[in-house]
């Protein structure tokens, strides 16, 4: 009680409503607060629902349904305040969700009201109103009613003003559309940019880090390729610049990590996919290199594909993290799964620790902020899918190890 009065309501109203499966036609009042909705069903039954415990929300004939793990509560004839309400919660819902998507940087600029259309090559799709947000690494898509939606700045690849709307390309074939900015249409276009020269800026400082010698022309061909949180492959680094690819190579092998990559040589298999991260990854800091080290089933006998990621650095006790392909489709083989890895790993910054954590490990104090990230990133979900193991450096034969976890399938 204490908490509720040093806490606002933001809204309140009263109707009818119930949690599905039960009466849902009891009389209801609900108070939203900032990060919960508290609610009086009658005759002493009270509940608090934490917003961010809430996975689904629908909007749907004055009626209000929100969805969380465990039932759905229906909120349905609140008269004139519903449009009032929906406003309310879902301002509050989106920025509970917002704070808890394992983003380790500053909001800088946001835009809203806004119209958003965004089509991922897979099919799935956004066309809402709504809000977008701009962080130095991501950007951050927020529609009225639906689920929020991260994109790594490394993955445009152009960007037109054309009419009045922004077409954004990205990598792999997703587009996404931004227009109804009004007055906003100049200052969206001066702050994405802004965020682009830092992004490229970030690259060539990796990359003058790695082979301080490189020719200038392929310096300024490398930075539009190797980019913060996107995947290349060896191949595509050599078309560009074959002295940067010998310089990464030879950067690998004098780390800590080069002897256990090594070691793997005859059970990895085909062009390897390379990135970096700045800041936090994990439990490292500072900008580390990072591997999708493909292994077809050609090479292990079994009957799927695997990627191991590790990471390069100079640190012992690191660990790798190993991959099966699960997809049905299989669509573009062991690069289209390293592909759709590296995007589902940039949706948790890189994170490991919710992708290998047991899910009653994900529900302990202190853990939250992955089990809330559990709750509302489906590309978690799938890593946790398709986690299939650890490797510890310093513990044992690394192949051996490997072939061990392939071998429990």
């Amino acid at each position: 009680m204490e908490e509720d009065k040093k806490e606002e309501t933001l809204f309140t109203v009263r109707g009818k409503g119930g949690f599905r499966g039960e009466n849902t036609d009891l009389k209801i009042t609900a108070e939203l607060f900032g990060k919960k909705l508290k609610l009086d069903l009658g005759a002493g039954d009270i509940a608090d629902i934490p917003l961010i415990r809430i996975i689904t929300v629908r909007f749907v004939d004055y009626t209000v349904e929100l969805e969380t793990a465990t039932g759905c509560l229906v909120l349905k004839m609140l008269g004139t305040v519903y449009d009032g309400f929906m406003k309310a919660f879902l301002s509050s819902w989106h920025d509970e969700i917002a704070s808890h998507l394992l983003m380790s940087e500053r909001m800088k600029a946001s835009f809203s009201p806004i119209r958003l259309d965004f089509r991922r090559e897979d099919g799935r799709s956004i066309g809402a109103e709504g809000e977008i947000r701009l962080y130095s690494s991501a950007l951050v898509l927020i529609p009225e009613a639906g689920r929020l939606e991260r994109i790594s700045l490394g993955e445009i690849e152009n960007c037109v003003l054309n009419d009045h709307k922004y077409e954004i390309g990205l990598q792999g074939g997703s587009a996404l559309s931004i227009s109804k900015l009004g007055r906003q249409t100049d200052l969206f276009g001066k702050k994405l940019e802004e965020l682009l020269a830092g992004l490229s800026e970030r690259s060539r400082d990796f990359i003058k880090g790695i082979f301080p010698g490189i020719d200038a022309l392929e310096l300024r061909n490398a930075v539009k390729l190797i980019r913060e949180g996107r995947l290349v492959f060896s191949e595509e680094i050599c078309s560009v610049s074959p002295a940067l690819r010998d310089a990464i190579e030879a950067y690998i092998g004098s780390s800590n990590t080069g002897p256990y990559i090594g070691a793997l040589s005859n059970i990895v298999s085909g062009d390897r996919g390379i990135g970096f991260k700045k800041g936090l990854m994990g439990d490292l800091s500072g900008d580390y290199l990072w591997l999708f080290l493909p292994i077809p089933k050609e090479r292990t006998g079994t009957e799927a594909d695997y990627v191991l990621l590790e990471t390069v650095s100079q640190e012992k006790g690191r660990a790798a993290y190993l991959f099966r392909d699960i997809r049905e489709n299989g669509q573009n083989g062991l690069r289209g799964f390293m592909t759709e890895l590296n995007r589902a790993m940039n949706k948790v910054d890189f994170r490991r620790e919710p992708v290998y954590m047991e899910e009653d490990d994900l529900r302990k104090p202190g853990n939250e902020e992955y089990l809330y990230a559990y709750l509302h990133i489906d590309e978690l979900k799938m890593l946790r899918r398709a986690f299939a193991g650890r490797l510890i450096h310093g513990k044992g034969d690394h192949a051996e190890i490997l072939r061990g976890l392939i071998a429990k399938g």
